[in-house]
């Protein structure tokens, strides 16, 4: 946000894109350094609106896009990337990590909640009743901090079992899988971005997406230019107004379960009828290079600051912005490798970038799972 470029002018306008929930983002120092000239996004429409109830001035939702010249640009099947389900992501090891083997104990003698919030509460009195001291007046943040630290690990593992015991060929890449217990035997290392992560997208039959807070994230959209085919974990976001069904159909260009019984179903059915599977590909193909490449996102960003520049009104300031709009209006025209301006370039994790006229601030966006970020910015 601009209270994090100390000296920067108020006349200046300034763009930030919430990529994460990050807790200084809500610091109330920085939401009163926020003007008529901040041009706030939230990627997916729950942050937007914690945003907003904690006071931006002006925040909409736009979400992740896709670089379509990395990624929709010849992909090639690749032997070593052939699988028939394949997850693409670092392992994540919860925060305390002291608390795993109770956490986990207690989900062998009660099941998993699924993330709601009378599961953590439960899960904080069992913790309780185990010798954990946690000061009455701190319980409610405590089981924010348990949801926070392992909503992730517990909903990735259990859908990576699903589809182990299912006896389905399964497929881990990123960092620790190789030095995870359960699942080292899966583990088949990080993957460099660019053309091997391409290439990687485009080889394995199913890409599975598990996350918490969001589907509108690079992962899927990056997938679906590659030519993949992508199933992902239902989220609270995926039918609200801004959520995942306004930016790809969900069911045609892309598809979603919500339970172990639809998750192996449709897996099963991807990998028996290949055209039933051609036929979602290309559907989210051709959506996502027609709405969702930084091409597109550039051009909201630019015509929003415009708008930043005009004299300030009372109703830019604390009005709810109501549905949020699709990143472009219009599907547009689709855009072939060889269409978009050249110094286009996608903002990558931490990028910040000057123009002279514009400050843009860019936060944990892309792929996780490789090797390495590589900082990419709009010039």
């Amino acid at each position: 946000l601009r209270s994090g470029f100390p000296g920067l002018s108020d006349r200046m306008p300034f763009v930030g894109w919430i990529q994460d929930r990050l807790p200084r983002l809500f610091d109330p120092g920085s939401v009163a350094a926020l003007g008529d000239r901040d041009v706030c996004y939230g990627m997916w429409p729950s942050i937007v609106e914690e945003c907003r109830a904690h006071g931006y001035p002006w925040v909409e939702t736009l979400p992740a896009a896709v670089n379509h010249r990395r990624f929709a640009t010849e992909p090639r099947t690749r032997a070593e990337y052939e699988a028939e389900v394949a997850f693409v992501s670092n392992v994540a090891r919860p925060q305390p990590e002291a608390l795993i083997p109770l956490v986990e104990c207690y989900i062998r003698e009660h099941g998993y909640g699924h993330g709601q919030p009378q599961h953590y509460a439960a899960l904080r009195r069992f913790l309780e009743g185990r010798g954990l001291v946690v000061p009455a007046e701190r319980r409610a943040s405590f089981e924010q901090q348990l949801y926070v630290g392992f909503e992730r690990y517990l909903q990735r593992r259990e859908v990576l079992r699903w589809v182990r015991d299912a006896g389905f060929d399964l497929r881990l890449f990123g960092r620790g899988w190789e030095s995870d217990p359960e699942f080292a035997s899966h583990a088949r290392g990080p993957v460099e971005p660019g053309e091997d992560l391409r290439d990687l997208y485009h080889s394995a039959r199913v890409h599975l997406q598990i996350n918490l807070d969001t589907n509108l994230h690079a992962r899927v959209f990056e997938c679906l230019a590659a030519g993949g085919a992508i199933l992902a974990a239902e989220t609270p976001d995926d039918h609200r107004s801004g959520g995942l069904g306004d930016h790809l159909e969900i069911g045609s260009e892309i598809l979603t379960f919500g339970d172990r019984t639809s998750c192996l179903a449709l897996i099963d059915d991807l990998l028996q009828r290949p055209d039933h599977r051609d036929a979602h590909v290309d559907a989210g193909r051709r959506r996502v290079l027609a709405e969702h490449t930084y091409v597109h996102r550039a051009r909201r960003i630019i015509d929003d600051v415009r708008r930043a520049l005009r004299p300030p009104t009372p109703s830019r300031r604390n009005v709810p912005q109501g549905a949020c709009r699709s990143p472009h209006s219009g599907r547009g025209p689709e855009l072939p490798a060889a269409s978009a301006p050249a110094e286009t370039r996608p903002v990558h994790q931490h990028a910040c970038v000057s123009s002279g006229a514009v400050v843009l601030e860019s936060r944990t966006l892309g792929s996780k799972a490789v090797s390495r970020q590589t900082p990419g910015a709009i010039a």
